[in-house]
């Protein structure tokens, strides 16, 4: 191969580089800068979803010591209940 013809084949191997090979790298290059936009947007809003699933997290342990008193009171009262039937029974079977 003569010069000329190197330098032929290296002005059209450019041109086709520039025509063809170098849009297609900017096309793909656009996609992966949407595709990084999106996985941003995403990762922002299971961000938000962690905060508020961290926030009802909090309140379901407070719900449940709530209702862990609650369940305490209401046994008091049903023990309590139970301890004024059996007195209720003895004073009906007591003689007078």
């Amino acid at each position: 191969m003569n010069p000329e013809d190197k330098k032929e084949f290296i002005q059209i191997f450019n041109e086709g580089f520039e025509k063809i090979i170098l849009p297609q790298i900017v096309s793909i290059n656009a996609r992966l800068d949407g595709i990084d936009i999106r996985l941003d947007r995403i990762e922002e809003k299971l961000d938000d979803h962690g905060d508020r699933l961290t926030k009802i997290e909090v309140r379901q342990e407070n719900h449940s010591h709530r209702l862990g008193r609650i369940e305490g009171k209401l046994d008091a009262v049903v023990d309590e209940q139970d301890r004024q039937s059996v007195e209720i029974s003895a004073l009906k079977d007591k003689p007078a």
